[in-house]
């Protein structure tokens, strides 16, 4: 770990800090130090958590729905279908590659 007082990271607008001692309930890594007025949100981690599992279960369900469409995966069972579903990795690309 960096010595205290010693600048790690510069967040801008927009930008999230926290989440990992959300999602393993440990301590924070750093603290953070505002060097401007700046508006924060905070959250628990029971909504964190929450938020994080129906964003995922949707997107599983996305996936196995297009899973099901995929003539490949047609003969495959559900329970196979969800498992694959689970590994799925969203990739987008610029247009033109």
């Amino acid at each position: 770990f960096p010595p205290p007082g010693k600048l790690v990271l510069q967040y801008g607008p927009h930008t999230t800090f926290g989440e990992l001692a959300l999602m393993y309930n440990a301590p924070r890594a750093a603290s953070v130090v505002a060097t401007s007025d700046s508006v924060l949100w905070a959250m628990d981690r029971n909504t964190f958590r929450t938020l994080i599992m129906q964003k995922m279960t949707q997107k599983r369900l996305q996936f196995e729905e297009l899973l099901e469409r995929t003539p490949l995966c047609k003969t495959m069972n559900n329970y196979d279908r969800s498992v694959l579903a689970d590994v799925l990795v969203e990739t987008t690309f610029p247009v033109g590659t």
